[in-house]
């Protein structure tokens, strides 16, 4: 198996754990690439277009870590939201219409 191969089935690996738009984003890429090495443009060799792959792996990768995070986030401002809901109650439908003067 080349080295290629080798990262290719990385790649794929690693884009079953990720959002399907970058999924989609990231074999278009692949297809790109590999459409330029088959025309054999000068420029894309071998070795760069596995460069490249291995960096759009480590992009997917920071991304996925990213999205995480933003996550974690979300989780805690979700529970904290609820604690204040715990202790402080909610303001009832009705009373936010009458104040905003809407109907009723």
């Amino acid at each position: 198996m080349d080295i290629t191969q080798l990262i290719l089935n990385e790649l794929l690996e690693e884009l079953k754990q990720t959002p399907e738009q970058v999924q989609y984003e990231v074999l278009d890429f692949v297809l790109f690439l590999n459409h330029r090495r088959q025309q054999e443009q000068p420029e894309v060799d071998s070795e760069s277009v596995e460069d490249k792959a291995l960096h759009f792996i480590e992009f997917v990768n920071h991304q996925r870590q990213q999205e995480e995070i933003e996550l974690q986030e979300d989780l805690e401002a979700l529970r904290a939201a609820r604690e204040e809901i715990k202790r402080e109650g909610t303001i009832p439908w009705d009373q936010i219409k009458r104040e905003l003067e809407l109907p009723q």
